[in-house]
């Protein structure tokens, strides 16, 4: 071999052992998708879910529970879990079924859950929550409770269950109410937790009274799993007076009378002076509030003399008005209860008097909770006008003025929605003029506006359901409409011109109800109420055992007071002799 030819071959060795630069394209695949990895294609899990019994199911018995399967591919066993302990197997195929016999399982609630082995993965389904309960449902309250004595008419008849009750198992036919042992209809509604049920009765002038009340409640009644009502073995049964009365209070003045929120009376009342023959002794005001078992004393009021007035403010708490006399010269004063004592930070209102004959000051609380007070003012022995004032909070607001009365005898006050005065009066009686007419004045915001006047009495004015003021006309209930008297019941309220000072009230649903005072001799109160078509004197006439009061000249007309309150029971207050008395009506 020539040297020429070795050197040539050495330097091709050299070359093809030796790496080289790559240039800017190498290596690259352009305009081309790389291949799929040629490994085990993917697969999806599939999804277990608990098709029934739907979450939140209550049992007693047997449960059918269903699995359901979806995506992938399905497992060939698929275990249920109860509280995470496996309570069966599944074997495919679909559908994957169990019943499940909870006989054995305490009462309570229990997890379900599905679980599988997928592609070697451990898959579950979202829990089911069951609740076993075998216990019958019992009632653990009821109100009246039984046998219990003197229960309002009116109050709510309810009873409360240990669980919820199932609510198509609550039918007309499983309560039933009987009152002196005649099934009465009723409505029985279901609250919307199925925990209590309230008993409504249809007509409550179906029946005489005094009466027991029995209600039965059938088994048919259940729980949401079926488990019977237990019936209670004591009887569930009250007594219904006629009448509820509370003890008579002394009182030298016509009381004022008020009924709570509780639905419990509070009365103001003058009581110092019985049986003390001092004669400095005076006759301040009191109040006492009833518990529905017995009078609560809330104290006296000193220097403010009766007769008062009162209202109650949304807690219950009264406020009162009476009259203080310092060096003959009269104001009225105004106290507030406030739960534990009285307050009478609220100024005196100077009014103008100059005889015997009281101002008889009236006192209602505005929206606000502020007192309004109406009044007797410039008193003579002849005259007496209305004067109006409002409490502002720092002093007391006079511009209302005074109506413009002469020989006023008697006044009322109500307030409308908006807190605007609107003031009843009578004119010329007990000692002042001769000839007696009722009418009523309305503030409309800047000046009074008056009715036309009527024989009356009692001034007593309300507002009807088309909030008009309505008022006692000639025995007959009667608003005042478009500028004249309508009446609203065209029949002579019962006894007509042989009923003396009768007092007007409405219900809530501004049915009227009237109390009166019977001429014929022994003095007794007469109570109506009229049921839509005609008057119902159920009540008949009644006294406590003495004579009905009558009253000093000049003072507002108390005999008898009514009020009705917000359930619709009539309550009457009157006097005999020394002693107050406060009956509330059943019918």
């Amino acid at each position: 071999m020539t040297r020429t030819r070795i050197m040539m071959l050495l330097s091709v060795l050299l070359l093809a052992g030796c790496p080289t630069r790559p240039g800017p394209d190498e290596g690259k695949t352009v305009g081309t998708t790389p291949a799929p990895d040629a490994g085990t294609p993917e697969t999806s899990l599939p999804t277990l879910r608990i098709a029934s019994p739907a979450s939140n199911t209550s049992t007693n018995g047997v449960v059918a529970v269903t699995v359901d399967v979806t995506g992938g591919a399905a497992p060939a066993t698929i275990q249920l879990l109860e509280d995470g302990t496996v309570l069966a197997t599944l074997v495919g195929p679909a559908p994957y079924t169990y019943s499940w016999d909870t006989q054995g399982v305490a009462d309570g609630t229990h997890t379900l859950v599905a679980k599988a082995i997928a592609d070697g993965e451990s898959i579950a389904s979202a829990p089911v929550t069951i609740t076993v309960d075998r216990t019958a449902p019992t009632i653990i309250s009821t109100t009246p409770t039984a046998g219990a004595p003197n229960v309002v008419l009116r109050a709510p008849i309810v009873l409360t269950f240990s669980e919820p009750i199932l609510a198509s198992s609550f039918t007309a036919s499983a309560v039933s109410l009987q009152v002196g042992g005649t099934i009465v209809p009723t409505v029985a509604t279901l609250s919307s937790d199925g925990t209590s049920a309230t008993i409504a009765i249809n007509d409550l002038s179906s029946f005489a009274l005094p009466a027991t009340f029995l209600v039965t409640l059938s088994t048919a009644i259940t729980d949401l799993t079926g488990n019977a009502l237990k019936i209670p073995a004591t009887a569930w049964n009250w007594i219904v007076p006629d009448w509820i009365k509370y003890a008579p209070l002394a009182s030298s003045t016509a009381p004022a009378l008020a009924v709570g929120p509780n639905f419990q009376p509070t009365v103001a009342f003058s009581a110092a002076c019985f049986g003390n023959a001092s004669s400095a002794c005076v006759d301040y005001l009191s109040v006492a509030a009833s518990d529905g078992q017995q009078w609560n004393s809330l104290g006296q009021l000193p220097t403010m003399t009766g007769p008062g007035s009162m209202d109650l403010d949304a807690q219950g708490h009264p406020i009162v008005a009476g009259i203080v006399n310092a060096g003959g010269a009269e104001s009225v004063t105004v106290a507030t209860w406030n739960g534990s004592s009285w307050d009478s930070s609220i100024s005196p209102l100077g009014i103008d008097s100059s005889s015997v004959l009281t101002a008889s000051p009236i006192v209602r609380l505005d929206p606000s909770g502020r007192p309004v007070i109406a009044w007797k003012d410039a008193v003579t022995a002849t005259a007496a006008d209305v004067g109006v004032a409002r409490w502002t909070g720092v002093a007391w607001d006079k511009s209302f003025g005074r109506l413009g009365l002469t020989a006023t005898s008697n006044h009322s006050l109500i307030l409308d929605g908006n807190g605007n005065p609107i003031v009843g009066f009578c004119l010329g009686t007990n000692g002042i003029g001769t000839v007696s007419r009722g009418g009523f004045g309305a503030w409309n915001g800047t000046s009074w506006t008056f009715s036309g006047t009527y024989p009356s009495e009692v001034p007593v004015v309300v507002l009807d359901g088309a909030l008009e003021p309505t008022m006692l006309v000639a025995y007959t209930v009667d608003h005042y409409s478009n500028g004249s008297w309508q009446p609203i019941v065209n029949t002579a309220i019962p006894g007509g011109n042989t009923s003396s000072v009768p007092h007007l009230a409405l219900t809530p649903d501004h049915q009227p109800v009237v109390a009166w005072i019977n001429a014929t001799a022994p003095t007794k109160i007469g109570l109506a109420r009229w049921t839509g078509s005609q008057w119902s004197a159920r009540a008949g006439l009644f006294n406590a055992g003495g004579v009905v009061t009558a009253d000093a000249p000049g003072v507002p007309a108390e005999v008898p007071g009514l009020v009705v309150d917000s359930r619709g029971s009539s309550w009457v207050y009157w006097r005999e002799g020394s002693s107050v008395n406060v009956w509330m009506s059943n019918y």
